[in-house]
């Protein structure tokens, strides 16, 4: 009967591997760069890395894998698109200091978060700004200002691009962002449905 192995955690210091770098630097990081001699090796643990896959001299790949995570935890239908009001603002408050977070350990490029935060931001001090702006056109539309109505058009088409271009572009597709698009549309049709109503 041979021997059940489960584990395998190597000490690469042995083979003469030194730490290049290292995020957070010390032993406590998700990120390092290892060399011998020319050769180098990345270990990471950002991103759930959980596959390693190298040849050795011979030719012959080997693969190192974590064992899959059968315990995730289930997520209901639509769970990340419905955040309320409070919760948005927490959100809104959490991000850029979770995309630091992530810069720390070396899980993103500088230039990448950098990014992320200024589209986190944005977004965020927008869909903050529209609802209020919303909430100051109500009593104008109600007096039929043609004005008013152009500018819930606009809000209305601004909601309807954003949904759909984020969801086109967006590496993933999440269909959660497709919700934009619903409020867009609502936001269109009572208006264009009342649209006599608002002509001079």
């Amino acid at each position: 009967m041979g021997i059940a192995v489960r584990g395998v955690c190597p000490l690469l210091e042995v083979f003469g591997f030194e730490v290049v770098e290292a995020a957070p630097p010390g032993d406590d990081c998700g990120w390092a760069l290892l060399r011998l001699q020319e050769a180098e090796l990345m270990l990471n643990t950002a991103h759930e890395a959980k596959q390693l896959a190298l040849a050795d001299s011979d030719g012959y790949g080997l693969c190192f894998q974590w064992p899959a995570d059968t315990r995730a935890r289930p997520r209901r239908r639509g769970q990340e698109a419905l955040v309320s009001g409070p919760e948005l603002l927490l959100s809104l408050a959490r991000g850029p200091s979770r995309v630091r977070e992530e810069l720390a350990k070396g899980a993103v490029s500088e230039r990448f978060a950098d990014l992320l935060s200024v589209a986190w931001v944005y977004g965020g001090i927008a869909n903050l700004c529209i609802p209020a702006l919303l909430l100051l056109l109500a009593g104008p539309l109600a007096t039929k200002s043609p004005l008013a109505w152009r500018a819930a058009l606009v809000i209305g088409g601004y909601y309807v691009l954003v949904g759909l271009g984020t969801w086109a572009f967006g590496i993933r597709r999440h269909t959660g962002l497709l919700v934009f698009v619903v409020f867009g549309l609502a936001l269109l049709i009572p208006p264009w449905a009342a649209r006599a109503a608002f002509r001079p």
